[in-house]
């Protein structure tokens, strides 16, 4: 419980950090610094890169999924 109720800077060594999620740490807190002032990010996938890292690590392209892919989607959950 003592990590809920701390205040961190950006520049605080978190305990999750060493967790390599494959968005970067500088992109989550541009995200969340946008979310305080209530900007949103617009989805990459019909747009410009915002460039969270995820793409790039996973040496993929954004694919945008519509149609019948949605529905196997959610069957497959």
């Amino acid at each position: 419980g003592w990590y809920a109720y701390q205040r961190y800077t950006d520049e605080d060594l978190l305990p999750w950090d060493h967790i390599d999620a494959g968005v970067s740490k500088e992109y989550l807190i541009r995200e969340h610094k946008n979310a305080l002032e209530g900007k949103t990010t617009p989805d990459c996938r019909a747009g410009r890169c915002p460039g969270c890292g995820l793409c790039a690590g996973l040496e993929m392209e954004p694919e945008l999924v519509g149609g019948k892919k949605i529905a196997e989607i959610q069957n497959a959950v």
